[in-house]
């Protein structure tokens, strides 16, 4: 029976070590090059003190510093501030379940508000998309961010939010105009 564990112990760290990756599930990049979605419309969600505060976040309405590109998602960015329209991003991936459903409650939310406010998702997994996840901290999906027309992050909230909360994120989003 002593010999049996001997055996065991290797064979179940090689499981965990196979199965980690698939266990791991949202929030790391796989290469995908899916286009990002940008959706206009307006919608909010419940503020969380771990994502960058309200006065963090690039002037997305500025050239990227290395030159590059800049993706679809700081395109429709630069577009709402320049506009002055509030801006619910989200961070999210097509294969994360959470992600998934996130994507749901703001698609049930979108038409009480897409004359309001403009909606970007950010697929994660897009690697045009990278300096956008990185300027803005982004270490879990969904992520979503609720910037004010100047460019200000208002708030933000990590994980899922039931429809009500991003509707009431989206209330103070719009009276913080």
């Amino acid at each position: 029976m002593r010999n049996m564990g001997f055996k065991t112990v290797p064979l179940l760290m090689l499981l965990f070590l196979l199965l980690a990756p698939l266990l791991a599930g949202c929030g790391s990049g796989n290469g995908r090059e899916d286009a990002a979605e940008t959706v206009e419309t307006a919608e909010d969600g419940a503020a969380d003190e771990s994502v960058p505060p309200a006065d963090a976040g690039p002037d997305s309405s500025s050239p990227q510093a290395d030159g590059a590109v800049p993706s679809k998602s700081q395109e429709a960015l630069a577009q709402a501030k320049s506009e002055g329209k509030p801006v619910l991003l989200c961070f999210r991936s097509q294969t994360c379940a959470p992600c998934i459903q996130m994507g749901e409650n703001i698609d049930q939310v979108i038409p009480e508000y897409q004359d309001r406010a403009t909606f970007i998702i950010v697929d994660v997994y897009n690697r045009s998309e990278e300096s956008l996840c990185v300027e803005y901290g982004i270490r879990t999906i969904p992520t979503a961010l609720f910037i004010k027309g100047d460019g200000q992050v208002l708030g933000g909230y990590e994980g899922v939010m039931e429809p009500d909360a991003i509707r009431q994120q989206l209330e103070s989003l719009l009276a913080s105009q």
